[in-house]
């Protein structure tokens, strides 16, 4: 008996009705999938420093013009600048500080903005198919990278010490000025930082009757020692020592028309030391000082014997020659008096030394 046979017969033998055929089921269309949303390319900006910034440039404009030209006008202006700032450091580094700090954050934030178009111009013409020259490109960036960054490693140091300067000069210390009972005597004591010589001008003029600025330092900025042995000699003050007088507080003390050394009190010369933050030769700088000692009135050969000590040892010249080269005009020596108290006798410059 067939199959189909034996599905038409129950079990109680009688045929069975055969069942319906299932109507075929149509075949469902495939889902359609979603098609991708195609961003259009952004359209290059109008902006011209944002548009090299992005890369939107073409690499020959980029890298010749914006890179090279460019950057070749930046830096000579900046540069120019720059050498104003140095000369201009020394004498008022709390005034021009801002605008060097200015220069350098300009250098650094254009090379930024060239190196990273570049670079991006370069991506995209390596796309484009043109690698050799697109490499070559990232190539150049890559040592402009290493150049930027030993020009930093040069810089950060010089702009810390001057952020120091500018903070007070802490490593001078600090100083005081200090007026006597009678008004004719203004005492300096401490280091001589930038801004002293302004603080001396306002108190001098504050002062009807002093006669005498006493010094005990240990010297400072030269350029504010020369500043204030001009306004000392301006108005015909003489200066005395009283314990000692070393570096640049010689300058100062060789503004005064009487210069009298007191005691025990000592003078002491060296070379002079390179200026915040920049290097300059050693011939330059004696060279510098010397004038300097001799515009004051020294002679050449004392002014010469007076920067052969090195910047870190110092020279006291004997107090017969003081006397005889006229860096002091006068010395007094003190001594225990009958009474207990100290009395002061003096010698004229170019007489004996009275012990």
């Amino acid at each position: 008996m067939s199959l189909a046979e034996f599905s038409s017969v129950s079990d109680a033998g009688g045929p069975v009705p055969a069942r319906r055929a299932a109507a075929p089921v149509a075949a469902m269309p495939p889902l359609a999938m979603p098609r991708p949303l195609v961003m259009p390319p952004p359209l290059p900006s109008r902006n011209y420093f944002l548009r090299h910034w992005r890369g939107e440039s073409s690499l020959p404009f980029a890298y010749w013009v914006n890179g090279a030209l460019a950057g070749i006008g930046f830096v000579v202006a900046l540069v120019m600048l720059f050498v104003l700032c140095v000369n201009l450091l020394p004498v008022r580094p709390q005034n021009y500080f801002p605008l060097f700090s200015a220069i350098y954050a300009s250098l650094v934030i254009v090379a930024i903005w060239q190196i990273v178009g570049i670079w991006r111009s370069a991506t995209r013409y390596r796309v484009g198919g043109k690698r050799f020259w697109g490499g070559l490109a990232k190539c150049v960036m890559v040592i402009a990278v290493n150049l930027h960054a030993w020009a930093g490693y040069a810089a950060v140091p010089r702009l810390s010490v001057l952020y120091e300067v500018v903070r007070g000069d802490s490593l001078l210390g600090q100083h005081t000025f200090t007026v006597s009972d009678d008004g004719d005597t203004l005492e300096f004591s401490g280091g001589i930082t930038f801004g002293v010589a302004e603080e001396l001008k306002e108190r001098l003029d504050a002062m009807d009757h002093v006669k005498t600025v006493k010094l005990n330092s240990h010297g400072g900025r030269s350029a504010e020692a020369e500043e204030m042995a001009d306004l000392i000699k301006a108005r015909g003050l003489s200066t005395e020592v009283t314990q000692s007088c070393l570096s640049a507080c010689t300058t100062v003390f060789l503004g005064g028309r009487e210069r009298i050394l007191l005691g025990s009190a000592r003078i002491g010369f060296h070379q002079p030391t390179a200026r915040i933050g920049f290097d300059e030769p050693t011939a330059a700088l004696n060279a510098e000082q010397q004038a300097r000692l001799m515009r004051l009135g020294l002679s050449q050969e004392f002014a010469v014997r007076a920067n052969q000590a090195p910047p870190h040892s110092m020279w006291y010249p004997e107090r017969a020659e003081l006397l005889r080269e006229k860096v002091v005009t006068r010395i007094v020596d003190a001594e225990p008096a009958e009474q207990g108290t100290r009395s002061l006798r003096h010698a004229e410059a170019g007489g004996r030394i009275i012990r």
